[in-house]
Parts: structure tokens; sequence; C-alpha cells
């Protein structure tokens, strides 16, 4: 929740606590390849179909999310 809620350009809450927000900084130590990329997507799609509203919301955040996702990958 924090994270996200700063992300999505709500509260900083997370950066307040932690003093950053680099994604990539955060996830540098882990090999990140197609697999786990995918993993992490379906974890979220899962999620956000028990607590988004409407399907509009969904495809937006999942969109975000792939972005981010995609960015993260380390590995082929």
């Amino acid at each position: 929740f924090e994270f996200l809620s700063g992300f999505l350009g709500g509260p900083q809450i997370y950066f307040e606590r932690h003093r950053h927000s680099n994604v990539r900084r955060m996830h540098a130590h882990l090999a990140i390849g197609t697999a786990e990329r995918d993993a992490w997507l379906a974890c979220m799609d899962k999620a956000l179909s028990t607590v988004a509203p409407d399907l509009e919301t969904r495809r937006l955040l999942m969109g975000h999310f792939s972005r981010v996702a995609e960015a993260l990958r380390t590995q082929a």
C-alpha cells in the first residue's frame, strides 16, 4: 500500500519512511526474467480481481504494472 500510494500519485508514504522509491534499486539484487515477470503480473492480476471495482481500473493498473515489470527484467 505504501509504495503503490506514491507510485499512483497519492501520498508519498513509502518515500517518507524509506527516503527513496527507486524501483530498479530495490530490485537490483534479483534475477528477473520473463518467467518471474509473468508470475508477478499474474499475482497482481489475481489481487486486482478481488479489489478493483471495475475492469477499466484493472486494465489501467495492469498497464502500469506491466511497464514497470518489463523495465525491471534483467534476464531473457
